[in-house]
């Protein structure tokens, strides 16, 4: 599994490992750089290869997309993004895209971490990530994005 951080959000690269550890028991390395991304990568790597969690602003989420294609081969990608104007901006052919569930006319809502004892602000989906019932990682990710 990897996970792409956009790369503003590089203060909070221990706070979200730390989180991404629990919430998937795994353990995660900072890899590379990739585009306005930092990547993250699960340790092994083969345990759950083909997910990819993409966390950014959604003109940010579309130049990875547009432009890093090829740097993503994973079949199932999860977006924690504000949805653009023309949905298909996020869809990759033969890829299966999910995201975040949105707020009318607001996109994805942030939370002030430190409310819920993180050290990052924090979206719904997170959260509901991080109180989803102990169950496999795709299962764990599906019951809470929507796909594309």
């Amino acid at each position: 599994m990897r996970y792409f951080l956009r790369y503003n959000n590089r203060a909070e690269t221990f706070s979200r490992k730390k989180y991404l550890e629990k919430i998937f028991n795994l353990w995660f390395i900072e890899k590379e750089i990739i585009g306005n991304f930092i990547v993250f990568e699960s340790f092994p790597l083969t345990t759950e290869s083909d997910i990819c969690i993409i966390y950014g602003h959604n003109f940010e989420v579309e130049e990875l997309l547009k432009n890093h294609r090829k740097s993503i081969p994973e079949k199932n990608i999860f977006i924690i993004s504000c949805r653009t104007k023309n949905p298909k901006d996020f869809s990759i052919p033969n890829k299966i895209v999910y995201i975040a569930p949105q707020e009318d006319k607001k996109g994805v809502r942030l939370r002030n971490g430190a409310e819920y004892e993180f050290d990052f602000d924090i979206s719904d989906v997170e959260l509901n990530l991080f109180n989803a019932p102990i169950q496999p990682t795709f299962e764990k990710l599906t019951s809470v994005f929507e796909r594309l």
